[in-house]
């Protein structure tokens, strides 16, 4: 299984650790990498996901960045690229829970 991501802990000057730092692309089994990263032991909500290092992201890894948002992680370092995506996928997350409306048909 080769992994398209490489995640590190970002340290603050007393070598206590503060979040991860994430690279390369978020895709495949590198977001399953990612979730089991941030379901481990030393992983909390209220991290920071420095993301400057990644450069791109498919539909899952998306909506992993965005759950992990909304549980209280914070993502920081995103590309405007990496952000659209994220922000994207709130959109769809949104749009999946409106009941879906049927079309009608004006001749009916």
């Amino acid at each position: 299984m080769r992994v398209a991501i490489r995640i590190e802990p970002n340290t603050n000057g007393s070598g206590s650790n503060f979040g991860l730092r994430i690279e390369g692309d978020l895709v495949g089994d590198a977001v399953a990498v990612l979730h089991e990263q941030l379901q481990g032991p030393d992983s909390t909500a209220g991290m920071t996901l420095d993301l400057s290092g990644v450069r791109f992201a498919d539909r899952r890894g998306a909506r992993l960045l965005h759950e992990a948002a909304r549980s209280g992680y914070q993502l920081s370092g995103a590309s405007p690229y990496i952000e659209l995506l994220i922000e994207r996928q709130a959109g769809a997350d949104l749009l999946d829970a409106l009941p879906r409306l049927k079309r009608v048909d004006p001749d009916r």
